[in-house]
């Protein structure tokens, strides 16, 4: 079985009794510093569903194969992602 975790900066979170919905971005190295300090890259944007009842994860997806797996399970249109700074 495969890692359970969503890597990296999760930007985007929306959540109902049924799933968790998140958005991520990846990494990437500052060229600004020398030390390895790593700043958040835009362009790599990665969609993430999880499902409370079976415990499955399903991505990572981009955008379109996100909405479409969401269509699939049935998740409703009115759980809107948010930005975690908004959650509270």
């Amino acid at each position: 079985m495969g890692d359970d975790t969503i890597p990296t900066k999760l930007t985007e979170l929306a959540w109902d009794d049924n799933y968790i919905l998140a958005k991520q971005l990846g990494l990437k190295e500052d060229p600004n510093s020398s030390s390895g300090y790593e700043i958040l890259n835009n362009n790599d944007v990665n969609f993430w569903i999880l499902e409370f009842k079976s415990e499955k994860v399903y991505g990572p997806f981009d955008e379109d194969n996100f909405v479409k797996k969401r269509d699939e399970l049935g998740i409703s249109t009115s759980l809107k992602l948010r930005k975690i700074e908004d959650i509270k």
